[in-house]
């Protein structure tokens, strides 16, 4: 049985965490709070986003725009979207593209900036959740005579293919006695995590930097085509 001075310090506690997140909004700053409980047409919203999130599992493109003056609340409103598809399990990367900063007709820059604010469920680190993810899926029955590029889609760039095949894989196996030899000069393995994971984020490594990763790691394809990207698809 709760009493009278545990029931006005729970009331006191949750005024006091609305106007906490009043103040955070009013000063700009992020408040899961005050989006969850201040925003302007949640239902509208929600369906909206409902529906382009059910479009995506069917395989077709979405999008959602929204319009309007300054202090209208727009960045409120995507804040409210961001949260939402994260609490439903959708990797998030919210970003604002300026033309002095990120425009939108670099793609690289868009890219890169796309890359560093993703955010993951459960705010894993994207390496550590591909290879997880990658593993989990290989040692399944059905896919024994698979290999990480079946997992990976047909259209992604020849580069980012090998990349990811790459941060899934493990090192070539080196006798001891022969991994100082001249020809090995280039398997530096302590390196290969750090060239694989900036060369994903869409940093500029040349392609000579990121062959030993791939070849190291047993990428068997990475010679069949070009690891440059010259073209923003």
């Amino acid at each position: 049985m709760l009493d009278s001075n545990f029931q006005t310090a729970t009331s006191v506690t949750g005024n006091f965490e609305r106007r906490r997140a009043v103040e955070r909004l009013r000063d700009g700053l992020f408040d899961p709070l005050g989006i969850k409980l201040l925003t302007m047409g949640e239902a509208r919203l929600a369906t909206a986003f409902d529906r382009g999130a059910a479009a995506i599992e069917k395989g077709r493109p979405s999008h959602l725009c929204l319009c309007g003056a300054y202090g209208q609340g727009k960045s409120h409103s995507l804040n409210y979207i961001k949260q939402r598809a994260a609490d439903q399990g959708f990797a998030v990367s919210y970003i604002n593209l300026d033309p002095r900063e990120i425009p939108f007709h670099q793609f690289k820059d868009v890219y890169r900036a796309l890359m560093e604010n993703i955010v993951l469920p459960g705010n894993n680190d994207l390496v550590t959740a591909w290879k997880a993810y990658a593993a989990q899926w290989l040692a399944l029955p059905e896919n024994r005579e698979k290999t990480c590029l079946d997992l990976i889609p047909e259209k992604m760039p020849h580069r980012f293919k090998a990349i990811l095949t790459a941060m899934a894989g493990k090192n070539m196996a080196i006798p001891n006695g022969k991994k100082y030899l001249k020809k090995h000069a280039r398997f530096k393995p302590r390196e290969f995590p750090w060239v694989l994971k900036n060369a994903l984020m869409g940093k500029e490594l040349p392609a000579w930097r990121l062959r030993p990763a791939l070849y190291y790691r047993q990428v068997s394809f990475y010679r069949d085509h070009s690891l440059v990207c010259r073209r923003s698809d």
